[in-house]
């Protein structure tokens, strides 16, 4: 179903390291790399007009409703290539791991359809270009 048997990891990152991985997910936009950030439970603006390492400004960053704080500690759900450091999220793998979980995304994935079918996706603006 999907093409990679990445895992899930629950990660502690500080909002400076959000703010980070959100600029290198934006940073080969052009190329289409495939680093593109998915969000859930918080939603970002990114400009392209900005160069790669300075299209994300903080202020339009918000997590759980309220605004990106550089200095505070989040919980951050990502897979385990990520976590690892792989498609240049390089801040990634010191964060403290919090939790590893055994299941695939993939079946993650099935689960969901299983449990939501049928889906109805749609966009919610979580995702801006500037």
């Amino acid at each position: 179903m999907l093409p990679f048997g990445n895992t899930t990891i629950e990660l502690e990152v500080s909002g400076q390291t959000i703010h980070d991985a959100l600029g290198n997910g934006v940073s080969e936009v052009e190329s289409l790399e495939g680093r593109f950030p998915q969000v859930s439970g918080m939603e970002f603006a990114w400009d392209l007009a900005g160069d790669p390492g300075d299209r994300i400004d903080s202020a339009d960053v918000a997590v759980g409703g309220d605004p990106l704080n550089l200095e505070a500690t989040y919980t951050l759900g990502t897979n385990n290539f990520m976590a690892d450091g792989g498609d240049g999220y390089s801040m990634l793998p010191d964060a403290t791991r919090t939790g590893a979980g055994n299941t695939t995304i993939s079946q993650l994935v099935i689960d969901r359809i299983q449990a939501q079918s049928p889906i109805a996706p749609e966009t919610d603006g979580r995702i801006t270009r500037l």
